[in-house]
């Protein structure tokens, strides 16, 4: 019980600090750099980069989609991912460990952020 814990702490550390170096990164980005130079169709780093970011995107969005009961907020952060990529899915991850019952914190704080939440009508029948 005291390790689950422990990793839960580890990885809520690890996504606040990911979490502040994609801020950062965009906060420089968007103060000091050209962010619309990204947006080259004709670049090799443009297709490159939207090659990799599909490929981590659909994982997450599946998930996503399967953690939420509602399609709506799950299509609005897919939309938001879009947009702002990392930032909008560590902060969604971020979420997930803040939702946890000090009961699912201390017993496996990883299964919990994973599985979906069933809603209380579906466990009372």
């Amino acid at each position: 019980m005291v390790a689950a814990a422990s990793i839960g702490v580890s990885m809520k550390t690890l996504f606040i600090f990911l979490f502040c170096v994609m801020v950062a990164a965009f906060a420089y980005l968007f103060l000091f750099g050209d962010y619309f130079s990204c947006f080259d169709i004709h670049s090799r780093w443009f297709i490159l980069m939207a090659v990799d970011f599909t490929a981590c995107t659909v994982p997450i969005v599946a998930w996503v989609y399967y953690k939420e009961s509602s399609w709506i907020f799950a299509f609005i952060v897919m939309a938001a991912m879009n947009v702002l990529g990392s930032l909008v899915s560590l902060g969604y991850i971020l979420a997930q460990f803040y939702k946890l019952s000090h009961e699912e914190y201390l017993k496996d704080p990883l299964y919990f952020v994973l599985t979906r939440r069933m809603p209380m009508e579906d466990l009372l029948l």
